[in-house]
């Protein structure tokens, strides 16, 4: 079986990252892992790395995040 890593980093990255999982999986048999959140989750990938505490708004905010 083929394996896919896909990463994203943030809400609609998620969500696009889900519909592309659902759609391959329909076109052949492959495992996803990668980060993502819910919506990957829930097309059935595996998350190694939880995004939804990592995507931020504006300039500020990305030094709270940056060890992560």
């Amino acid at each position: 079986m083929k394996k896919v890593l896909i990463s994203a980093g943030e809400p609609s990255g998620d969500l696009h990252g889900g519909s592309l999982i659902r759609e391959l999986k329909k076109l052949v048999e492959v495992e996803f892992y990668g980060m993502g959140g819910d919506r990957m989750r829930e097309a059935g990938c595996h998350i190694l790395y939880d995004c939804s505490g990592l995507s931020v708004v504006g300039f500020s905010e990305i030094f709270s995040k940056l060890r992560r």
